[in-house]
């Protein structure tokens, strides 16, 4: 992602680290040659990158690879029912980025009571995944409800939900 700390390792089987160098070019940065087979840079702008493996100055052939660098998305909320005719729901939180993570999450409405977390946060990858249980709450008029929960992530990117569900008289 743009902004990010990146770390190519290009080391090659059966090949002294010293003869080994690593050429960065692309839209998301100028071109750029490392002495090492470690490549470590931030791209400042989102594009294509490309890394070219080199061994005594000479391009390895078919060990180039293509990486698309892209701007964080915002988190993103992912709804379950936990159970069938329940209204008791699960609500999956994932926000993007190794140095990224949920700031704040709130509910605006539809939720009764509060949001009872389930699983802290937990990195996977290069995405970090919280899980929270609540209850919907009963719907003024009709038979669903408007579930708006608000969740802001540490580069201040937001989601707000908006999402209806049926509500069971039980």
């Amino acid at each position: 992602y743009v902004g990010e700390k990146f770390v190519f390792d290009s080391r090659v089987k059966d090949v002294d680290r010293d003869k080994i160098s690593v050429k960065v070019s692309g839209t998301a940065m100028g071109l750029k040659v490392y002495n090492s087979y470690t490549a470590k840079f931030t791209p400042k702008k989102a594009g294509k990158l490309k890394l070219e493996t080199f061994v005594d100055g000479v391009a390895v052939r078919n060990l180039v690879h293509n990486v698309t660098v892209k701007k964080v998305p915002p988190p993103k909320l992912t709804f379950k029912r936990l159970g069938k005719r329940t209204n008791n729901m699960l609500l999956t939180v994932t926000t993007y980025g190794n140095n990224n993570g949920q700031d704040k999450v709130f509910p605006l409405s539809g939720v009764f009571g509060r949001l009872e977390e389930e699983q802290k946060e937990k990195r996977v990858g290069n995405r970090r995944v919280a899980k929270y249980s609540f209850e919907m709450d009963e719907p003024r008029f009709g038979s669903t409800t408007t579930i708006k929960i608000k969740v802001m992530d540490k580069y201040k990117k937001q989601t707000v939900s908006d999402n209806e569900f049926d509500y069971y008289d039980n």
